[in-house]
């Protein structure tokens, strides 16, 4: 069994599939899908850290026969965009098939302990979750959200853009 982690797949994104915005390939949805089922097998753990899918009222039960055909046992933490009402959490696990949703979402720009960042205005907020979280060497803020923008350790971003449009291997920081 293998723990994975990934973010941000932004599925049925009219303006990303478009490529009006953001820097993904178009194929973006088969990449995601591809490199997944490559890589996760039945018996692993994936913690999807939110931002699924757009267009929920279109794609509603097309998403959920698509997550429920992927292998290994998922768990949603809600992001920023999976705040429609109909994504119920009796939704997300009945008919989609996640084990668990976690309605925590730390919503804001930049991830706790981000140090590249000279944006002021959101200095307080991650200053504050840093020692609410009490992050030292040893701990790792594994996070989604930041899409192209690259993190340092201890903060590894798994947006789908930062990873190769893998889920990202979480083995090692579990030793």
């Amino acid at each position: 069994m293998k723990y994975f982690a990934t973010s941000d797949w932004h599925f049925y994104h009219r303006k990303m599939l478009s490529g009006e915005i953001g820097v993904r390939p178009p194929n973006y949805e088969t990449l995601i899908l591809q490199r997944y089922r490559s890589t996760v097998g039945e018996d692993d753990i994936v913690f999807i850290l939110g931002d699924l899918f757009f267009q929920v009222e279109k794609y509603k039960a097309a998403f959920a026969s698509l997550i429920r055909s992927l292998p290994g046992k998922k768990f949603l933490v809600k992001g920023n965009h999976d705040k429609s009402r109909l994504l119920t959490n009796d939704y997300l696990t009945k008919d989609c098939g996640f084990e668990n949703v976690s309605e925590l979402c730390i919503d804001f720009k930049y991830p706790i302990g981000e140090s590249t960042r000279t944006d002021t205005r959101y200095t307080k907020e991650r200053e504050r979750l840093k020692v609410a979280f009490s992050l030292t060497q040893s701990q790792y803020n594994v996070h989604g959200h930041t899409h192209e923008y690259a993190t340092q350790l201890p903060c590894i971003s798994v947006s789908v853009e930062q990873t190769d449009y893998y889920p990202y291997d979480l083995g090692y920081l579990l030793k």
